[in-house]
């Protein structure tokens, strides 16, 4: 049992409304500083990130860097990054796998650990919930907020200040007990 984070997009209800005074005011900082944001970015800029955010926390990415091109290549509607640059300098991505008509996934959530103080990972994030409510999606899906089944408390604070909402996500196993 994993878990996940939700943001339900409803047009009722403004994204501004959704999230926490200290949310915005993270977006509007790195938005100040001159964070510049480029929707549809490249894979060798986002994967610099990604590099540093993974070596940071001493892990691996699901995805190999080739295995992430292979994907973007044949799913070019369905796999795409977003990536913020601070005076030039990739500082921090998202990387997207859209899951049907109804959800927009962030399956990667990546910074340069030397420049969190920008807030450029707000920025695309509040960037990435504005663009899907306006794409017509009805559910941002910020993905696991746990690394091996064991939860994050940081990585839960942070979802829920976009007005993410956590749900269980269950595996399960198929056991054909009958074959030998």
């Amino acid at each position: 049992r994993d878990f996940t984070n939700l943001v339900a997009l409803d047009i009722d209800q403004p994204i501004s409304e959704k999230i926490t005074s200290s949310a915005r005011n993270m977006a509007r900082k790195a938005h100040k500083s001159g964070i510049e944001i480029l929707h549809e970015g490249t894979v060798g800029d986002f994967w610099k990130v990604m590099s540093q955010t993974f070596q940071k926390h001493n892990t691996q990415p699901t995805h190999t860097l080739e295995e992430f091109y292979w994907l973007q290549k044949y799913f070019p509607d369905k796999v795409y990054v977003d990536i913020a640059y601070f005076k030039d300098e990739p500082v921090a991505g998202v990387g997207y796998f859209v899951l049907n008509d109804r959800v927009n996934s962030s399956f990667y959530l990546c910074q340069n650990p030397e420049r969190q103080q920008t807030q450029a990972l707000s920025l695309l994030i509040y960037r990435a919930l504005l663009d899907s409510l306006e794409q017509g999606y009805k559910w941002f899906d910020f993905g696991t907020s746990s690394v091996s089944m064991q939860g994050r408390e940081n990585i839960f604070r942070f979802k829920e200040s976009f007005g993410a909402i956590g749900q269980f996500r269950e595996t399960y196993r198929w056991c054909n007990y009958n074959s030998k």
